[in-house]
């Protein structure tokens, strides 16, 4: 994890980070860089680009820079293995951010993580976040066309103040119609100071934590659906764990956990990067053979 951002004024009702810090504050390039150098020199294959509000990376510079160009930038690292963003905001998935992703098919991960939130738009709009679900649709629909098969990846919150159960039922059926890969559900928790502590309306506990299990299940079947379309295909997996029987387990460009059965090739370590070939879903992974 290479953390090079921090801070986020944006005004989501239900955030405390708004509060307490606000001010973006980014890395400069030339130390990130230098501090992407010095992980690749360790060893690290995957690095994974974090921020709290990442999109907003370099927005406090002189001169004012972006992420693509801290991208750009950090692809020039000799060694290097591969990159991920953790997350980023839905409107701030550039076309060129897309098109970089897509000229860098080894060592940018087709994976991008966008926050949906709430399928519901009166929902959004009380959230305070700043776009509608045709908005977040149409932001999917460009990573689709840009990228092939990516790992498309979300937060759900359940439960927000005045949520009914048509928009929960929005929420449901947006999540299915994304095809999302992999969906994480938490529940809504008031936090003292913020505006959504302060409206009416809240929803009982018990029925938070029923919409969460419902999106939680929604959320493993898709992504079930997803690891089946993956197999017969190839994928490069970051080695994490080697078995005493000679197999191996690890993560794909795509998110995906991965279990390579072995004989692994000669030389085989932990932290590399393995070409190989998807073989057939099992459970919560996929199973494979090295190409």
């Amino acid at each position: 994890m290479l953390k090079v951002q921090d801070g986020c004024p944006e005004a989501c009702a239900y955030c405390i980070v708004p509060l307490v810090r606000p001010a973006v504050r980014s890395t400069p390039a030339e130390e990130a860089v230098r501090q992407l150098a010095a992980l690749v020199a360790e060893g690290y294959r995957e690095v994974v680009i974090c921020g709290i509000h990442l999109g907003l990376y370099g927005a406090d510079l002189a001169p004012r820079t972006g992420l693509v160009d801290l991208l750009e930038r950090m692809l020039t690292v000799p060694g290097l293995g591969r990159l991920r963003l953790s997350s980023i905001a839905p409107l701030e998935v550039s076309d060129r951010l897309l098109a970089l992703v897509q000229s860098e098919p080894e060592r940018l991960c087709p994976h991008i993580h966008v926050s949906l939130q709430s399928g519901d738009d009166g929902v959004l709009a009380r959230m305070g976040r700043p776009y509608t679900t045709g908005e977040f649709l149409d932001v999917v629909r460009r990573i689709r066309e840009a990228l092939p098969l990516p790992a498309v990846t979300t937060d759900v919150l359940v439960g927000f103040p005045g949520e009914t159960e048509e928009a929960f039922a929005g929420t449901l059926r947006l999540c299915r119609q994304t095809g999302f890969s992999r969906i994480h559900a938490f529940p809504f928790s008031p936090r003292p100071g913020t505006r959504a502590a302060a409206m009416p309306d809240h929803v009982p506990r018990e029925t938070i934590r029923a919409r969460r299990r419902a999106v939680s299940a929604l959320g493993d079947a898709l992504a079930a659906r997803y690891r089946e379309s993956l197999v017969g295909r190839t994928a490069r997996v970051v080695l994490e764990t080697l078995h005493p029987d000679g197999s191996a387990d690890g993560l794909s460009q795509r998110y995906v956990r991965v279990h390579v059965r072995g004989p692994l090739p000669a030389g085989a370590a932990r932290r590399e990067i393995l070409p190989v070939r998807l073989l057939r879903t099992a459970g919560d992974h996929l199973e494979a053979e090295a190409s």
